[in-house]
């Protein structure tokens, strides 16, 4: 009994000094012990539902166990160095290169010439389901072979593709905008049509008459007017008329047949002759004051050398009558003296039309006049005298009133519409 309980004390003894552990070693994992299985049954006899793809695998009892995390303290991960100023760091890199990649669902496919791609075929089906607008897109040509990112499909918005041809059209639009401004500006107004224009400024005489040892005339005012239509805008008919004065600086006392180069005492005897047709006494018609007046009214042609245009440019001339009007104060009665005639107005001018209808410019008239008959209006007489008869009772030859009544000078500011 002693020797068999020593004998297995020592086999104890033996198999615990197998079993511990070396110093710093390890512990060995041990294999949990097998777990108690329920019966297999058979896969034809029931059939288990098809896992998902995206379900989580538990680990079985027999996967390894995962190792255990060491003591040993982390290292902390290494920062990139900062960018330097100007260099795009990788991720703005990335960045730009995503912002400037087109998706690839986002570009049609390749369409051959005269058909039509698969991506065509399942939008117009999409859209026949949806009930929305088919929306039609331009076909690339087959030659090139490639599909530019205006070309892709349009939405169902109803927004439509843009070319590149209609892009560029779409850029040029504010350069055709820009020409029709220009030719807009640069458009040439016609001059045809009826014409009216005012015309106001100031006019002159010359002629022995308006000398200073006679009237001594100094320039007045003037106002004229014309109407008539313009055919084709180079030739222009119509009717113009016009009304100025003239001053004077008369010397008192004068007689106001002397001022025409008439001798009185002369004109009394010619008249005499003719039945006495004159009853005034004419030694009393002494000047205290005097007043000049100027009319004229007339056809009148213009010839343009611009037929359209913003500038106009003409000369005309005419043929109308003309009247002189000399008002004279006596010390006790106010007559006049009125010289009927015919003149040639000769005139051009120039102007500017900064609108369609409407132009403003300047004009010269030169009227060249005869006069044929003087008409003394007197309180107590009126008389008619012609012309030709005064000449023959003047101081000298050159006074004959043929060559020394006056001609007059415009020059008048023109308002010029065009109806």
């Amino acid at each position: 009994m002693g020797t068999v309980s020593w004998a297995v004390i020592a086999a104890c003894a033996l198999l615990l000094g197998a079993t511990r552990p070396e110093p710093g070693a390890q512990p060995a994992l041990q294999r949990p012990k097998a777990m108690i299985s329920a019966p297999v049954i058979p896969a034809e006899t029931v059939l288990a539902p098809a896992m998902p793809s995206d379900a989580i695998v538990l680990s079985s009892p027999e996967d390894p166990a995962p190792p255990r995390p060491s003591a040993t303290k982390p290292t902390p991960p290494k920062l990139p160095p900062p960018p330097e100023a100007g260099i795009p760091t990788p991720l703005e890199r990335a960045e730009q290169e995503a912002g400037d990649t087109i998706a690839a669902d986002d570009i049609a496919p390749p369409v051959a010439a005269g058909g039509e791609s698969p991506l065509d075929a399942a939008e117009a089906a999409a859209q026949a389901d949806e009930g929305t607008e088919l929306v039609e897109r331009p076909v690339t040509p087959a030659a090139t072979g490639t599909v530019s990112p205006q070309d892709t499909v349009a939405t169902t918005t109803g927004a439509a593709p843009v070319s590149p041809s209609t892009s560029a059209s779409l850029d040029a639009k504010p350069e055709l905008g820009a020409a029709k401004s220009s030719n807009k500006s640069s458009r040439k107004f016609p001059h045809r049509g009826t014409t009216f224009d005012l015309r106001l400024g100031t006019q002159g005489c010359v002629k022995r008459i308006c000398s200073q040892e006679r009237h001594a005339a100094v320039p007045g005012f003037r106002i004229d007017g014309f109407l008539g239509g313009n055919i084709g805008g180079f030739v222009e008919l119509g009717f113009s008329g016009g009304w100025g004065t003239l001053g004077n600086r008369i010397d008192e006392g004068t007689n106001a047949l002397s001022l025409y180069g008439i001798d009185v005492p002369a004109l009394e005897r010619s008249l005499a002759s003719l039945g006495g047709i004159v009853s005034v006494d004419l030694d009393s018609l002494n000047v205290q004051d005097a007043s000049l007046r100027t009319a004229r009214v007339g056809p009148l042609i213009r010839v343009h050398f611009i037929p359209r245009g913003r500038f106009l440019a003409y000369v005309g001339s005419g043929v109308g009558y003309s009247l002189f009007r000399a008002k004279y104060q006596t010390n006790t009665d106010r007559f006049r003296i009125d010289f009927h005639g015919m003149d040639v107005p000769i005139e051009g001018g120039f102007a500017y039309q900064p609108i369609k209808n409407l132009a403003v410019g300047i004009e010269f008239n030169y009227l060249w006049a005869r006069y044929f008959l003087a008409n003394l209006n007197h309180p107590d007489q009126r008389a008619p005298i012609p012309v030709n008869i005064l000449d023959q009772t003047l101081l000298s030859d050159e006074d004959r009133l043929s060559k020394t009544l006056p001609q007059l000078w415009t020059l008048s500011a023109t308002v010029r519409a065009r109806f």
